[in-house]
């Protein structure tokens, strides 16, 4: 131990309490040195854990909105298709009576 040698009332001693300081110590800073890395694994472990959560989360919301947005392109293709089907239809009804009113009146004007 380099200590100083002007220190007046410094007493270096080996043990305290008949326990070896040096080994002490080291047991000390062992332990707090171990414990500093496992809080640190610890720290980085929780960390990992909510962003995974976070990703999974916004994956999920990414998930629902693309859902509603198909579902509403669905049904407004549907409806389309519906109202052009209606629409074919009665564009179709027309036709025929239109036909059948001009087959009608040429009958009357056939002998």
């Amino acid at each position: 131990m380099h200590f100083p040698t002007n220190y007046d009332k410094l007493i270096p001693t080996l043990e305290i309490n008949t326990i070896e300081l040096q080994w002490s110590l080291g047991a000390l800073l062992y332990k707090l040195k171990a414990t500093t890395i496992d809080e640190e694994k610890k720290r980085e472990i929780v960390v990992f854990s909510v962003v995974i959560f976070c990703v999974v989360i916004v994956l999920i919301l990414i998930a629902i909105i693309l859902y509603f947005t198909v579902i509403k392109c669905l049904r407004t293709s549907k409806q389309a298709q519906n109202g052009s089907v209606t629409t074919d239809m009665n564009n179709l009804e027309s036709n025929v009576k239109s036909n059948n009113d001009t087959l009608n009146q040429l009958n009357d004007k056939m002998p």
